[in-house]
């Protein structure tokens, strides 16, 4: 695996994601998504990107550092974005989440 360019989550990654149910810019969605250059915006946590590792098949493991509703963690999230670039899939703690490209 080799670092991503500046330690930056890939740009084909970035953007705003929802659930597939989900309607696009409902901010009151739980699986509402905004996935930046150097941070991961949940629907009730921020993530500050610490470092990008991507494999040769394009998955990002993603390690940032938490913050949400009083608490503070550090996590590495697997995110794979399917080949035609409209669903990225996010893997938290083994639990596989995908979402739609808005």
């Amino acid at each position: 695996p080799a670092a991503a360019a500046d330690g930056l989550v890939p740009a084909a990654m970035q953007g705003r994601w929802a659930g597939a149910a989900e309607r696009c810019g409902d901010k009151a969605a739980a699986l509402e998504l905004t996935v930046m250059p150097d941070q991961l915006l949940f629907h009730e946590s921020v993530g500050t990107v610490k470092q990008v590792t991507q494999d040769a098949d394009g998955r990002a493991a993603v390690e940032a550092a938490f913050t949400g509703e009083g608490q503070s963690w550090t996590r590495t999230l697997a995110l794979t974005l399917s080949k035609d670039g409209k669903a990225l899939t996010v893997v938290n703690d083994g639990t596989a989440v995908t979402r739609k490209r808005c």
